[in-house]
């Protein structure tokens, strides 16, 4: 099992609350997430029962017990997508987003027990704290998708070393 600095622990409902409190009306118009956390994971739920063998997790992030961050990600036929990411706003600007990516890329096999041959991350256009954490973590612009409302860019990388 490769070194950890954070501490990962699965997502659950009674989360909701302490992860809407860390969407702004900024961290939602980048995101999707007008409804809160608790609705967009269910939706992710509900539409992977259409795609029998996908898996999808959702995991909080902490350090010391003190959870800084949510992700969503998933893995289907090889391909592993990383759907959503929050920090909280105390830990935003510090370099913990890209962290918490180059950690998950080094724990897939362990957290999803899966052989993935791509990793993928959703980011809307606007999403400039994204798209530089996801660049920091060692992805890179593959396409932009014409006419999108949500989901506009799509970045792909490999794992880290």
């Amino acid at each position: 099992m490769p070194e950890m600095k954070f501490v990962w622990r699965d997502y659950g409902p009674a989360d909701a609350v302490l992860i809407d409190s860390w969407l702004t009306p900024e961290t939602c118009a980048m995101t999707g997430l007008d409804q809160g956390w608790n609705a967009y994971w269910n939706a992710v739920l509900a539409d992977a029962v259409k795609y029998p063998g996908c898996i999808d997790c959702c995991k909080m992030i902490c350090i010391s017990g003190t959870p800084i961050a949510v992700i969503s990600y998933g893995c289907y036929l090889g391909t592993a997508v990383i759907s959503e990411m929050i920090v909280s706003p105390h830990f935003r600007g510090k370099g913990y987003g890209a962290e918490i990516i180059r950690e998950l890329l080094k724990l897939y096999p362990v957290l999803l027990a899966r052989d993935v041959k791509k990793f993928t991350a959703v980011i809307f256009p606007d999403n400039l704290p994204s798209k530089r954490a996801f660049a920091k973590a060692g992805f890179s612009a593959e396409y932009i998708s014409e006419g999108a409302e949500t989901w506009a860019y799509y970045l792909t990388g490999a794992p880290c070393d």
